[in-house]
């Protein structure tokens, strides 16, 4: 069953969510920004849903962290603030949507559905001898180490995931976005020149798609 956290310090908000997503997920609830934050240090969950204002905080201010842990957990702030700036704020912030109180159960409960359609909860990811462990975050190559910067692990992370599947530069910016740091489609391409190198005789099965991405393919190489 797949795990939701709720920070939430609403009591009726709380039973609401609790009676209608029992059923189909296992709930953590948290009541304060400390209590989620010691919850997340022992626990992974598949999605969150963050209040922004809380007594000792705010939700937002776990966004950027609970990204970090796991890039591919999902978020939704579901808050009382509705402001333009601040749900572009929460967005920018690692949240993948934004439901402003009060909200309709029911879309609520359908953006939850689509958010996890296509979620697999995943350890370890491969093909053949490559080995990449998500947790982690480590790669090897029949058990040796292999050394890549935090960008080039996640974005061969997010080829294999999507094996002979075209993941767009684009789409490669997106999946490293959690960082500070300034990523452009060109610095995909620089970091997949590092990544092939890096990877060997694996080099190959990274093909380019001609103004658009880039594809893992399943091929075996001799």
């Amino acid at each position: 069953m797949l795990k939701i956290l709720i920070l939430e310090d609403n009591k009726e908000i709380i039973e609401v969510l609790s009676l209608t997503l029992s059923l189909d997920y296992e709930l953590t609830v948290t009541e304060s920004i400390s209590q989620a934050k010691q919850t997340l240090v022992e626990n992974s969950f598949d999605l969150h849903l963050l209040d922004w204002m809380l007594p000792d905080g705010e939700g937002i201010s776990l966004c950027e962290p609970i990204k970090e842990k796991d890039p591919n957990t999902k978020i939704i702030m579901v808050t009382a603030l509705n402001q333009p700036e601040q749900i572009v704020a929460g967005l920018e912030s690692g949240a993948d949507d934004y439901i402003t109180k009060p909200f309709d159960i029911k879309i609520l409960k359908a953006r939850i559905k689509a958010h996890l359609r296509h979620h697999k909860k995943q350890e370890e990811v491969s093909f053949a001898t490559l080995k990449i462990d998500t947790t982690e975050r480590l790669c090897h190559i029949e058990k040796e180490l292999v050394k890549l910067t935090k960008n080039e692990f996640l974005i061969l992370q997010e080829l294999i995931i999507n094996i002979d599947k075209v993941c767009s530069r684009n789409q490669l910016v997106q999946t490293t976005s959690g960082d500070n740091i300034f990523v452009t489609e060109r610095t995909i391409d620089t970091h997949i020149t590092s990544v092939r190198k890096k990877i060997g005789k694996y080099s190959s099965n990274i093909k380019t798609v001609r103004g658009i991405g880039y594809r893992f393919t399943s091929e075996l190489n001799n």
